[in-house]
């Protein structure tokens, strides 16, 4: 074992899956959710497709305010976890085009008892979206409040 992450306990009220991802035929961003997280999302894609929502962000426009709302109401989230996860997901879309990722997935992303939306297992393959070179030497962090940590720093490029 060469690291070992270890997470504060975490009252689950429920679990549900987020991703985004290069969509290289519409060359956007799409972030797909479920209600379905801390299982094999390919699973639920095979056997519940409804519960798999989906939204593509136009790269000229960004991410919008309405994506973000229609979203976590699709995942069933109101009150302050609809604006926990707004926030959220507007962290990691920053995040993904600062980074040029090519895939952010957290899995599973949970609501708290105390309705707070916090990340518990996250995956960031380190791979430039507009290119097959493999990016390595850069870690990051997400931390409970939601603050993101990067180590070796780059000049951020937008996705397009």
């Amino acid at each position: 074992v060469n690291n070992l992450y270890i997470e504060a306990g975490c009252d689950i009220a429920h679990e549900y899956y987020l991703a985004l991802l290069v969509d290289r035929d519409t060359k956007s961003v799409l972030i797909m959710a479920s209600t379905e997280g801390g299982m094999d999302i390919e699973e639920a894609a095979e056997h519940t497709p409804e519960l798999i929502h989906k939204v593509v962000v136009d790269a000229n426009v960004g991410l919008l305010g309405f994506q973000k709302r229609d979203l976590g109401m699709a995942l069933g989230l109101s009150g302050a976890s609809l604006k926990s996860f707004g926030k959220m997901l507007s962290s990691m879309y920053t995040m993904f085009c600062a980074e040029d990722c090519a895939m952010v997935e957290i899995n599973p992303l949970v609501r708290t008892g105390a309705d707070e939306m916090v990340a518990l297992t996250r995956r960031f393959p380190l791979m430039k979206m507009r290119s097959s070179v493999t990016r390595t030497g850069t870690i990051f962090v997400i931390f409970p409040k939601k603050k993101i940590l990067k180590f070796v720093p780059r000049k951020p490029a937008c996705p397009t």
